[in-house]
């Protein structure tokens, strides 16, 4: 498998199309925050690793239940680094301040004759505890599969287990 495949394949596992948005007055749960300390893991196919990492994330309360969180992923290994965004739908409790989401997540990718698959499972519990900070925790469990011309890999991704602190980020 070339060195320069698999991150390109993780990138696109965790990469997905936004949804067309349509501008409004910020609400109390919108935003763009920093996260402390940024989520990361290293997954691992054979011989290859790939680091995954989201330091930024932006929340939009899409309905009264919903909150959509989207993540600037980096993805990087090997000497390169690629961008992507995830995004993920939440339900959140707006009276609480309250959101979670548990449950599995998959995705999959082809780049140049490569194809890979992202699983597992995914736990984030959060609160906004005040306007300007996000208290969550955050917890997976992710395996990898890569198939390439000369067959498969498959691996692990590092479990992540934290708390994580998102402080609203000054425009």
């Amino acid at each position: 498998m070339s060195k320069l495949a698999f991150p390109a394949i993780v990138c696109g596992l965790l990469s997905a199309s936004l949804p067309a948005t349509v501008s409004g007055p910020a609400g109390p749960f919108d935003g763009t925050w920093t996260l402390t300390p940024a989520f990361a893991t290293t997954c691992t196919a054979g011989a290859v690793s790939a680091g995954v990492t989201v330091g930024r994330v932006f929340t939009r309360q899409t309905e009264p239940d919903s909150l959509e969180i989207r993540s600037d992923v980096v993805a990087s290994g090997l000497g390169m680094t690629f961008l992507d965004i995830y995004t993920l739908k939440v339900h959140i409790d707006s009276a609480a301040r309250t959101f979670g989401f548990s449950g599995p997540v998959q995705g999959s990718a082809q780049r140049q004759g490569y194809s890979g698959m992202l699983s597992g499972r995914l736990r984030v519990q959060g609160a906004f505890v005040d306007p300007d900070h996000i208290r969550a925790q955050v917890r997976t469990a992710l395996s990898i599969s890569v198939t390439t011309p000369g067959g498969v890999s498959s691996g692990l991704c590092a479990p992540f287990d934290a708390t994580i602190i998102a402080t609203r980020a000054t425009e």
